[in-house]
């Protein structure tokens, strides 16, 4: 299942999610961004959350060529949350981020941004 959703990109190699998250575990992405440093420790921060929370990973690539570059930060809070690049992390690289229903609640919104530094 597909979510609706939108996203934003800006030349500071962050990206907003906006969405509305399928049930059962459902997926939205990020807009594809390149990497401007090769920090290894970047944030996540939600504004807008279903009751469960959300994960939130980036990864490189899309479909089924993607590989995971960070740790799944279990959004619950509109906190600030850390991801750690396993690898993945220079500069330059474009990467996106994976953000899922945490729940099983049919079509809850979602909002939130990536610092992908």
């Amino acid at each position: 299942m597909i979510g609706i959703f939108t996203s934003t990109a800006s030349f500071a190699a962050s990206a907003g999610w906006s969405g509305i998250l399928p049930k059962n575990h459902g997926n939205i992405y990020t807009s594809t961004v390149t990497k401007s440093t090769s920090n290894t420790v970047v944030s996540a921060k939600a504004t807008l959350l279903p009751p469960q929370g959300v994960n939130v990973w980036i990864q490189t690539g899309k479909d089924s060529g993607a590989l995971r570059a960070t740790n799944i930060a279990a959004v619950k809070t509109k906190n600030s949350y850390k991801l750690t690049y396993s690898g993945y992390s220079n500069s330059g690289r474009r990467v996106s981020a994976g953000i899922e229903n945490r729940g099983t609640e049919i079509l809850k919104s979602t909002k939130g941004n990536v610092d992908f530094k």
